[in-house]
C-alpha cells in the first residue's frame, strides 16, 4: 500500500512538472476551455507529429509515464527521487524534440531529372578529360526574340487578324544584325530594324557566346514582350496625330496598349494581361529544336527534333526575375546540347535554332479601332515573344568571347 501511494505521489508530481515544461504560449491557457483538465493536457501533449505548427515538440505524458515505469522496474520497484525524476524528464524531452528543416529557397528550376543528371555528368567528364581538367562550369541561359505576324483583313464593318501556317524562328539573330520586322507572308515589305541586347544575348546567330562551350538545355520559358502594329500609312496621313505616334503605328517601335487606344480591345485579357492572340495560336503550335551543320559542304547535315506542343509551355508577361520563382518554366524530358564541338556534343552539333511551327490557319475576330474619328483595321500586327533556354555549361578555361572581327573570320 505504501509503494502504491508513493507511485501515485510521483505521478502527480510528474504531471505538475510536465505542465510547467510545456513549450506552448502561457497566454493560450486562457483561450483554451479545457486548460484546467489534466486529461485535456494529456491529449495536447501527445504525439509530436500531430502538431504541424511548432518547430519543436517534446514527448507526451504517456511516454514519460512509460519511461518512469521502466525505471521503477529496473530500480527494484522503487520510484525515482526528485533528482532522478528531473533527470528523466530532461533526458526524455531532449530525446523527443523534433527540429524541422527550413524550406528550400524558391527556384523556378527544380533539381534535374535523374536521366538528365546522369547525361550531364557523363558529358562533363568527357569534356574535362579532353581538356586535361582545365575547364569552367556554370549555370546560365540564352535568350532570343521573334514575332508571330498576323494579317488584318476586313473593313470598318467587320474585321479579323489571321495567322497563316508557318514557322517562327528563335536564336537565328545576333546583336547588331540588320533585320526586318512585320514582314508579310512572303517575307517582304518589312520594317528595317537593328537587333539589340534586349532581344538576344547572342554575339553570332545560333552560336554560344564561347566558341568551345558545351551547353545542356534543361529548362525553357517564353515571355510575351509586347506588340508591333502597322496601319496603312495613307490612312494615317490624313489624321491629326503626333509624328511619334504615327511612327509607332507604322511599325517603328513596340506598343503596349492595355487601354485599347490604338489596338483592338480584344487582344489583351483585362484581368491578367495575357495576350489572347497567343492563346489562340498555341493550340496549333509545336516547338522544335534544330541543329544545322553548315560547315559540312555539299553534305549539309540538319537535325530537327520535336520537343513539345506549345500548350505545355507556360507563357509569362515580362517577368521580373529569371530564376527567382516568378517565372514559369517548362522542364525538358532530356538534356539537349547546344555546341559547335562535334566531339563532345553527344551526336548533336551545329548552329542551333528553336522553331515554333503553326500547322493551321488561326483567325481572331476583332472590332475596328476608332483612331481620331476613323475606323481602322491593322494591316499587320505582330506578337513579340522572347524565348529563354536555361541549363548547365562547361568550357575550357582558355576559351574567350571573340571580337566582332574574329567572329566574321569564322
Amino acid at each position: 500500500m505504501k509503494n502504491a501511494q508513493e507511485v501515485e505521489k510521483f505521478m502527480t508530481k510528474l504531471d505538475r512538472l510536465a505542465e510547467d515544461s510545456d513549450t506552448g504560449d502561457p497566454d493560450d491557457e486562457d483561450e483554451n476551455e479545457d486548460a484546467g483538465d489534466p486529461d485535456a493536457d494529456d491529449q495536447e501533449a501527445g504525439d509530436p507529429d500531430e502538431d504541424g505548427e511548432d518547430d519543436t515538440a517534446g514527448p507526451g505524458n504517456a511516454a514519460i509515464r512509460k519511461i518512469l515505469l521502466h525505471f521503477q522496474s529496473a530500480n527494484g520497484g522503487k520510484p525515482p527521487n526528485n533528482d532522478q525524476l528531473l533527470g528523466l524528464l530532461s533526458h526524455t524531452f531532449k530525446k523527443g524534440v523534433k527540429v524541422r528543416k527550413p524550406p528550400p529557397p524558391a527556384n523556378a528550376r527544380r533539381p534535374l531529372l535523374p536521366n538528365i543528371y546522369r547525361f550531364k555528368n557523363k558529358l562533363f567528364r568527357q569534356v574535362r578529360k579532353q581538356h586535361g581538367g582545365k575547364t569552367v562550369t556554370s549555370k546560365g541561359y540564352y535568350y532570343g526574340t521573334s514575332e508571330a505576324v498576323f494579317t488584318g483583313v476586313g473593313d470598318g464593318l467587320g474585321a479579323a487578324l489571321v495567322l497563316e501556317p508557318g514557322t517562327i524562328s528563335f536564336f537565328h539573330e545576333a546583336i547588331e544584325d540588320k533585320v526586318f520586322r512585320l514582314a508579310d507572308a512572303n517575307g517582304a515589305n518589312g520594317i528595317a530594324h537593328t537587333v539589340n541586347a534586349g532581344e538576344t544575348n547572342l554575339q553570332y546567330p545560333g552560336k554560344n557566346l564561347y566558341p568551345r562551350e558545351v551547353f545542356i538545355i534543361t529548362h525553357l520559358g517564353i515571355e510575351f514582350c509586347g506588340m508591333r502594329v502597322l496601319y496603312n500609312p495613307a490612312e494615317l496621313a490624313n489624321l491629326q496625330l503626333d509624328s511619334k505616334i504615327k511612327d509607332t503605328l507604322t511599325g517603328n517601335g513596340t506598343l503596349w496598349d492595355d487601354g485599347a487606344v490604338f489596338l483592338p480591345g480584344e487582344l489583351l485579357n483585362d484581368f491578367d494581361g495575357r495576350c489572347r492572340l497567343i492563346d489562340a495560336m498555341f493550340p496549333t503550335g509545336v516547338l522544335y529544336f534544330v541543329w544545322d551543320k553548315k560547315q559540312a559542304g555539299g553534305n549539309r547535315d540538319r537535325q530537327e527534333l520535336l520537343i513539345s506542343p506549345l500548350q505545355k509551355i507556360p507563357v509569362t508577361r515580362m517577368s521580373l526575375g529569371e530564376t527567382s520563382g516568378g517565372v514559369g518554366l517548362a522542364e525538358m524530358s532530356e538534356g539537349y546540347v547546344w555546341s559547335l564541338d562535334q566531339q563532345t556534343s553527344a551526336g548533336r552539333a551545329g548552329i542551333f535554332e528553336a522553331l515554333i511551327r503553326t500547322h493551321e490557319q488561326v483567325t481572331f475576330p476583332i472590332k475596328p479601332v476608332d483612331i481620331a474619328g476613323s475606323m481602322l483595321v491593322p494591316k499587320r500586327l505582330s506578337v513579340i515573344l522572347r524565348m529563354t533556354v536555361y541549363g548547365d555549361a562547361i568550357r575550357p578555361k582558355d576559351d574567350l568571347v571573340m571580337t566582332q572581327d574574329q567572329r566574321m573570320r569564322r
